[in-house]
């Protein structure tokens, strides 16, 4: 019988810490529209959530990355997975 192992997963080095610096931006970008209070950056919104989903996601956090992919389907945007 023959079984197929799983590749591992390889991760370039310094990978691991651009993504946590993108998420970093994202999060600051995010309090920056938060901030604002107020309807001038409310279009933003949509992008804002899924770019917080996707650096999640990276990051291997599914359960805050389905979180904010969630509040940007509410404001009309969809995650569409590759």
């Amino acid at each position: 019988m023959i079984t197929r192992r799983a590749w591992p997963r390889i991760t370039w080095p310094g990978t691991r810490r651009r993504s946590q610096d993108t998420l970093h931006w994202n999060q600051e970008a995010l309090a920056r529209a938060e901030a604002v209070g107020d309807d001038r950056v409310r279009s933003f919104y949509p992008s804002l959530y899924l770019n917080m989903g996707h650096s999640y996601e990276v990051l291997g956090d599914r359960a805050e990355a389905s979180r904010y992919y969630a509040l940007a389907a509410e404001l009309g945007a969809v995650h569409q997975v590759e």
